[in-house]
């Protein structure tokens, strides 16, 4: 066998092992999908860079943090709003098990009464005027259409008691309290490339595609609010999201 022979092979040879591992690479570098968990969704963190992994590959368990701006819930007597929210709480992903979130706790800032100024609201055990604390939540996600949601649920079936009271020495009309149950539903954000933050949006919209209801005080109410979600825990500040197979 030739000098150049030898050397051509060896090129051939070097190039075949260079495609194997450029190919591997961008095998490793692809969107994670839900094949291996029998389902049609993951939650997907990009541990590295360009590198997506599975979270039950992760552990199962990845702490996340959310803020939100305005938010509100209205039926047709009582609005009850707030300027802002922090919420805390886990995604959990098991395999063969479709993507949930668990210990889900939410707390909403600078609340009060629409159109009622002589009154206040709070919720025991927190029993801060003004804020409103609810939870621990659980929640599960489901495909309707090509859409992807969130639905909260709260073990006993009341996610929160409002209490809205006299405000010092004035006399509110409307004192009484307000049980908030039923089911809310957020719509997801989905998109092929995984981000940092994440958007649950919860609106008249979704609550009609998700089939959820909640009720304040019995009646048939609306909740809107959009939440900015960013993991905290081991992969706190990494691109993250849900995954499609």
């Amino acid at each position: 066998m030739t000098r150049v022979r030898l050397i051509m092979l060896s090129m051939l040879a070097a190039f075949a092992v260079s495609a194997v591992v450029s190919s591997s690479a961008s095998a490793a570098l692809k969107k994670c999908t839900a094949t291996e968990q029998g389902g049609d969704n993951t939650w997907c963190i990009e541990t590295s860079a360009g590198v997506n992994q599975e979270l039950s590959d992760l552990g199962g368990t990845e702490a996340f943090t959310s803020k939100g701006g305005a938010s509100s819930i209205t039926n047709a007597g009582i609005t009850i709003e707030c300027k802002k929210e922090t919420d805390k709480g886990n995604l959990i992903q098991e395999d063969s098990v479709e993507p949930k979130n668990s210990g889900v706790s939410i707390l909403f800032k600078e609340c009060s009464v629409k159109n009622n100024p002589k009154c206040v609201v709070r919720n025991q055990p927190l029993n801060k005027i003004g804020e409103l604390e609810v939870g621990p939540l659980t929640s599960g996600v489901v495909k309707i259409g090509t859409k992807w949601y969130d639905k909260f649920q709260s073990p006993g079936g009341t996610f929160i008691t409002i209490e809205v009271l006299n405000k010092g020495t004035e006399n509110c009309l409307i004192k009484n309290t307000y049980a908030v149950t039923g089911e809310a539903c957020g719509e997801l954000s989905t998109s092929e490339t995984l981000t940092k933050v994440q958007t649950l949006t919860f609106s008249k919209a979704v609550e009609e595609a998700c089939g959820t209801e909640l009720k304040l005080k019995g009646v048939k109410s609306v909740f809107t609010d959009t939440k900015e979600v960013e993991l905290s825990g081991v992969n706190a500040g990494k691109p993250w999201g849900l995954a499609e197979s």
